[in-house]
């Protein structure tokens, strides 16, 4: 049927953000300088290369605390729960379920993507990041007697 685009599956990474630069696009509206989104349209269409974003970041508050997500290229980094956690890294290409966390064997992804991580953050006094308590060492059992 013209004007209809075929059935597709797209593994393109994207964000909400980017349906705003995919709305102007459609509409013919102009999009302001420095904005994060990109247009999904060659996606939708499959005309044209999408343009990619070097990274993802997002931090959320669940459970109590506050959350870090990376997405760079194949690599996902995690800071759950406490600032000072350690990153956990999985390696979407060969391990799309994220049952494998590869921060031990690849301290150079843990690196950079830490450094990412420092620089996309943006402290805001209205949402300020929220530590999970530490967690209470268990008590030493005593023996009677001792």
């Amino acid at each position: 049927m013209p004007g209809t685009v075929r059935a597709a599956v797209s593994n393109h990474p994207g964000y909400f953000g980017d349906l705003m630069a995919t709305a102007a696009e459609l509409s013919g509206a102009a999009l302001p300088e420095g904005r994060d989104s990109l247009s999904l349209m060659p996606v939708l269409t499959g005309k044209g290369t999408p343009r990619r974003h070097p990274y993802l970041y997002w931090e959320f508050h669940e459970g109590g605390s506050s959350q870090a997500v990376l997405l760079e290229g194949r690599w996902k980094g995690l800071r759950l729960k406490r600032r000072d956690a350690p990153l956990v890294v999985y390696d979407l290409r060969t391990d799309p379920g994220e049952a494998t966390d590869v921060a031990s064997a690849r301290p150079d992804i843990v690196e950079r993507l830490e450094k990412i991580l420092k620089e996309a953050h943006t402290g805001n006094p209205d949402w300020p990041l929220v530590d999970a308590p530490q967690a209470e060492p268990a008590p030493v059992p005593q023996k009677a007697g001792f």
